[in-house]
């Protein structure tokens, strides 16, 4: 699969989607759980795209996971129509969706560029036909 490590950053970013939506919903989830979940995918994502804008992006959303599941600094953020954890909790969707727009744009980018054959071949295409080669040689 030439596209893994996009698939497998779209899958993070669901599966973030999901715990901010649930945890939105929900009166009774562990702050401290959701913000160690919310990390842990976040440092795997971080792994996955070494893109600087999804890096970018990334350490923003890392910034306002902190910034809600820190008590102190939520008052920091209020809004006059949003409370502080309302509008890091928007903060943080509109950086998970930039990472998703970002991500569909590699998906494009990289696409093209086979269709234009301006990346090398991945290694086990080349040595497939590394391999059609010497048998055609013996």
């Amino acid at each position: 699969m030439a596209n893994a490590d996009l698939e497998n950053a779209l899958h993070h970013l669901r599966v973030m989607q999901d715990l901010l939506a649930h945890q939105r919903g929900s009166a009774h989830v562990d702050q401290a759980q959701l913000f160690a979940a919310l990390e842990l995918l976040s440092g795997s994502f971080s792994r996955l795209m070494t893109d600087c804008l999804c890096q970018q992006k990334l350490a923003e959303l890392r910034g306002f996971a902190h910034a809600l599941y820190s008590d102190k600094d939520q008052q920091r953020w209020s809004r006059a129509s949003l409370t502080g954890g309302e509008f890091l909790r928007l903060q943080m969707l509109k950086s998970l969706n930039a990472l998703d727009a970002r991500i569909r744009m590699l998906f494009k980018i990289r696409s093209a560029a086979t269709e234009n054959k301006v990346l090398p071949l991945p290694r086990s295409e080349r040595a497939r036909r590394a391999a059609r080669a010497a048998k055609k040689v013996s």
